[in-house]
């Protein structure tokens, strides 16, 4: 409904065929373009509801340029009970043995940089040039801009129905950040060092694990974990790991969401790509021919290998959580990829959430069922998106 407003396509009398006629009859470019429209309504509301958290009107630090998040997904999948019939955890439990699935799945080393570059959003602070280039700020610019990691938690990183004291507090303290506030609503004195900034790649990185497990290495581990409790599932993990060599990118931006994609699809052997954008060493090669190997035996068989037969890479199951970890000399079976901040992810955050719900017992509050229980919680009755939309 956010979007129907945006588009100028809402209709007084809530006549839903109506509204879909017009943005049927809306050219693809201007659909497009009103997600910026949703972006603008989703930072507004996050702005009131951060102002209402601190008891002022108008949320602003002076070290971010708004209130906006730095990765969101507004029109997101709805059990619909008929697209999504019902809870995707649920359907996978439904799931028989003659029909388990086999699953090639996985991640990158630095899966939160790429949105980091765009999002983070600090004043005076510019990663990516108009020229192409994509800097870092100096030591001395991070410390002078006084960034509270609180803050930043909430405003930058915490889902808008989850801005409630102290969820974005436990998050900081979990990843091993501080400020001043943090012991006053705590009662808990951490005995981190407040906005200590020992350098800027400390500063980008410990970011880059924040965000990487909260919105990527996690949500995937979890989907992997579901899938291997399906009997007779078949489900291989991997941590891809290397960055070519000759990137656009700088190095230390590591190996960003997607790096992956050129080695699956052999773009050391196109030669139109070595010409147009950069050649690939001959150890590239040979990484994109194992990687091939990999993806074309599981097509083939239902197993990723070298050589079509099983062993070499291991299944992952749900107490090792044994995955491949692919890089330019070799690969190297692991388990357990992230283990501590996709425990707190996937089991320890959402078990305070749903203590948090039950003792507050409000009626506006959403609590998930057993029968699915990796929904996203709201703490609160969250504004609607809509009342935020121009127009």
């Amino acid at each position: 409904m956010k979007f129907i407003k945006a588009s100028g396509c809402a209709d007084a009398k809530g006549d839903l065929e109506k509204e879909v006629k017009c943005l049927r009859g809306l050219p693809a470019h201007s659909l497009f373009d009103l997600l910026y429209e949703l972006t603008t309504a989703a930072t507004k509301r996050r702005q009131a509801r951060l102002g209402s958290m601190y008891w002022t009107s108008q949320f602003g630090e002076s070290f971010l340029l708004d209130a906006a998040q730095y990765f969101d997904v507004y029109m997101r999948p709805v059990i619909d009970g008929d697209f999504i019939p019902a809870c995707p955890s649920a359907i996978l439990k439904s799931i028989k043995a003659v029909d388990a699935p086999e699953v090639l799945i996985g991640n990158v080393d630095k899966e939160g940089i790429f949105w980091l570059l765009y999002g983070l959003g600090l004043k005076e602070v510019s990663f990516l040039h108009d020229d192409g280039n994509i800097t870092l700020p100096t030591l001395k610019q991070l410390k002078n801009l006084g960034i509270d990691y609180l803050k930043l938690i909430e405003t930058r990183f915490t889902s808008i129905g989850q801005l409630v004291t102290p969820f974005p507090a436990i998050t900081a303290i979990e990843y091993g950040l501080n400020s001043p506030e943090i012991a006053e609503m705590n009662y808990y004195n951490t005995e981190i060092a407040m906005n200590d900034i020992s350098s800027v790649l400390d500063f980008m990185y410990k970011l880059d694990d924040l965000t990487g497990e909260l919105d990527f290495v996690c949500s995937t581990l979890l989907f992997a974990r579901l899938l291997s409790i399906i009997p007779n599932s078949k489900v291989q993990y991997f941590n891809f790991m290397y960055k070519t060599h000759i990137s656009h990118l700088p190095q230390w931006t590591g190996v960003m969401h997607g790096y992956e994609i050129e080695y699956v699809f052999g773009m050391p052997f196109s030669k139109p790509f070595n010409s147009q954008y950069y050649e690939f060493s001959p150890e590239e090669s040979e990484l994109s021919k194992r990687v091939m190997k990999y993806w074309v035996n599981f097509a083939k068989t239902g197993q990723a290998s070298l050589d079509g037969k099983d062993g070499a890479w291991p299944l992952f199951n749900s107490s090792k959580e044994t995955y491949l970890e692919i890089s330019l000399a070799e690969d190297n079976v692991k388990t357990h990829l992230r283990q501590k901040g996709c425990n707190y992810w996937n089991d320890v955050y959402p078990s305070l959430l749903r203590n948090y719900l039950r003792l507050s017992a409000s009626p506006s509050h959403y609590m998930p069922t057993d029968n699915c229980p990796h929904m996203e919680i709201s703490l609160y009755k969250v504004d609607r998106l809509r009342d935020y939309v121009d127009g």
